[in-house]
C-alpha cells in the first residue's frame, strides 16, 4: 500500500479535516504493518489451521472478524471458494484505511456503528457460531 497514494485517494474521497488527519495518524503510527496489503496478523498456527479445516469443510459460509486491526487476520482465509468474508473495523479511520488496504479483495468491511445494519440483524436476534460451539443471545440479555 503506496502512503503517498492513500493519502492522495483519502484527500479526493474525504472532505472532513478532523477525520482525514486521525486516519492519516492512525496510518502513520501503523505504516509499518499497513504498508503491506498481504501482512496478517494471524501468528497463532493452531488457531488458524482449526479455523480454516472448519471453514473449507464448508460448516460456514461467512466468516467475520470483530476487533481487528486493519483486517489482518482474514487475509489467512481469502483463497476459500464461496466463502463469504467479512471484517468490522472498531472505528472510523481504522474502516478507511482498511477500505483502501482491501480494494482488491473481495471482503466487506464494515465498522462497529454499521456492523448490525450492514448483517440485517437486530440485537434480539443474533446467533453467533464459535468453531463447534452454538451460542444465541435472545432479548433478556
Amino acid at each position: 500500500m503506496n502512503k503517498e497514494h492513500f493519502f492522495k485517494w483519502l484527500d479526493d474521497s474525504y472532505t472532513d479535516t478532523n477525520l482525514i488527519n486521525e486516519v492519516k495518524n492512525k496510518y502513520n503510527q501503523n505504516e509499518e504493518y499497513i504498508s503491506i496489503p498481504t501482512s496478517s496478523t494471524g501468528k497463532d498456527t493452531e488457531l488458524l489451521n482449526s479455523v480454516r479445516k472448519d471453514l473449507m469443510l464448508g460448516h460456514s459460509s461467512r466468516f467475520i472478524e470483530t476487533g481487528t486491526e486493519f483486517g489482518g487476520f482474514i487475509l489467512q482465509f481469502t483463497d476459500i471458494k464461496g466463502l463469504e468474508l467479512l471484517t468490522c473495523e472498531l472505528d472510523e479511520p481504522s474502516f478507511i484505511i482498511s477500505k483502501y488496504r482491501f480494494q482488491n479483495f473481495d471482503i466487506r468491511i464494515t465498522h462497529t456503528n454499521l456492523f448490525s445494519e450492514s448483517l440485517s440483524i437486530s440485537h434480539n436476534n443474533i446467533s453467533v457460531t464459535i468453531w463447534s460451539c452454538q451460542i444465541d443471545f435472545d432479548s433478556s440479555f
